[in-house]
Formats: C-alpha cells, sequence, structure tokens
C-alpha cells in the first residue's frame, strides 16, 4: 500500500512538472513585445499631382502601445501591428490620389484620415519571427503589407503582396539599429524602417497596392477589387 502511494505521488509529480513546463511553453509563445511606431508624414498636399505619402501617420507624434487604445507591437509570430481602429483619438491618413492607370480605381474616398490597422504578413512567408528576430545593421527584408478600414459601413484592405495580386509590391523592411552596436553584423535588431521596395519609372520610390473591399458571402471572404494605387510611406519600429 505504502509502494502504490509513492508511485501515485510520483505520477502526480510528473504531471504536475509537465502541466507547468507546458504552462511556461505557452506563455512565452504568446508574449507579443510592445513597440513604438512612427508614420512619416506631415499632411496630405493640396496637389495631388506632387509626391507625398500617401500612408501617414495623425500628426500627433509616435504611436505607443496601450497609449489611447492603440496597439503597437512585435506580434508572436515575428511581424509588427499597429491598430488605432478602437481609438478615439488616434488615425492614419490614407490618400488615393495617385491611381495605376488603367486599373479602374474606385475608391470609397480620395483622401482621409481614419482609424486603420496596418501590419507585415511576413509569417506568410518565411515562417515565424522573421522581421522581431532580424539581426544585423543594414540587413533587409521583404515581406507583404497589408491595411485595413471601415468606412461606410464597408470593409477594405490594402494590400501589398505579389503572392495574392501579382502586380503589387512587397515592403522593405531595414534594420536600422541593433542592440549591440560593437558587433553590428551579428547583434539583434532593436529600429527598423519599412519602405516601398520599388522606384517606379518616374523616378519615385513607391509601391503598387491593390484596393479591395471585403465580405463574407455563403461563409467564404470574397475580395472585390476595387484598383491598383501607388502607395508611398516611411514606417519606424523602435523597440522599447
Amino acid at each position: 500500500m505504502k509502494r502504490i502511494s509513492v508511485v501515485i505521488a510520483i505520477v502526480t509529480l510528473g504531471l504536475c512538472i509537465i502541466s507547468s513546463s507546458t504552462a511556461i511553453a505557452q506563455k512565452t509563445q504568446s508574449k507579443s513585445v510592445p513597440v513604438t511606431s512612427t508614420i512619416a508624414g506631415t499632411g496630405a498636399l493640396p496637389d495631388p499631382t506632387v509626391f507625398n505619402y500617401r500612408i501617414q501617420g495623425d500628426l500627433l507624434g509616435p504611436y505607443h502601445d496601450a497609449v489611447d487604445s492603440v496597439v503597437s507591437q512585435l506580434q508572436t509570430g515575428g511581424d509588427w501591428i499597429l491598430d488605432t481602429q478602437a481609438s478615439s483619438v488616434r488615425s492614419i491618413l490614407i490618400d488615393f490620389r495617385d491611381p495605376v492607370p488603367n486599373s479602374n480605381p474606385n475608391p470609397p474616398f480620395s483622401v482621409e484620415q481614419i482609424p486603420a490597422k496596418v501590419l507585415t504578413e511576413s509569417l506568410f512567408l518565411y515562417g515565424n519571427g522573421k522581421i522581431s528576430s532580424m539581426t544585423g545593421l543594414n540587413s533587409t527584408l521583404l515581406t507583404p503589407l497589408l491595411l485595413r478600414f471601415d468606412t461606410g459601413g464597408n470593409s477594405y484592405r490594402i494590400r501589398m503582396s505579389s503572392l495574392n495580386y501579382p502586380e503589387t509590391n512587397y515592403a522593405l523592411v531595414t534594420c536600422t539599429s541593433v542592440v549591440d552596436p560593437s558587433n553590428p553584423t551579428t547583434s539583434q535588431c532593436n529600429q527598423w524602417r519599412i519602405d516601398p521596395s520599388v522606384t517606379q519609372p518616374d523616378g519615385q520610390t513607391k509601391n503598387i497596392a491593390k484596393l479591395v473591399r471585403f465580405y463574407t458571402s455563403r461563409g467564404k471572404t470574397v475580395e472585390e477589387d476595387h484598383g491598383d494605387f501607388y502607395m508611398s510611406f516611411s514606417l519606424d519600429i523602435t523597440n522599447p
């Protein structure tokens, strides 16, 4: 009887250790990292033919995670997200005044300051941790970029992913600072910049992006084509 009790105690202890280890692993895997996000720009220009950033901030300074209901994080899978959709204070400027000719552009507005979500999607190309695990000063990474917003009772996505739309361009992520400057080629990145990856024939650095209205029909997500647009932007991420 005593021997059985000892065996039961050992098994119980083992199960507790396994359970604790699993919980710790899950907690570690699910942890996101708050970052500071900055979107360059000084506002929309009156003349739409003049080069200007088509994705800009709200001129209220950097976006901080958990401030004014903003989400600004490196996510579990290693991608970056900036979400102002739940904020009554912070927003993102979107400018559709540089359409790609003959793409049947049909945006819901020309230019507007609006709550929105913007994020990288390198997870779909490379697997976990690609942006957050970048090492080496000036190292680069191509990644899909997605911007989502709602207006007029409809939901829209701006997609820069040749994986989904071949005519569009990936964004370019560049490591702009590292944790250990004395070992710049091998040290972990702690600052990144996201820019267009393409210089167009007119000499301007801007990506082609696809605008879609998306909705659910018969249990499936439908992406309704609303044309292509040139998008210029400069996004800075700092950890912390």
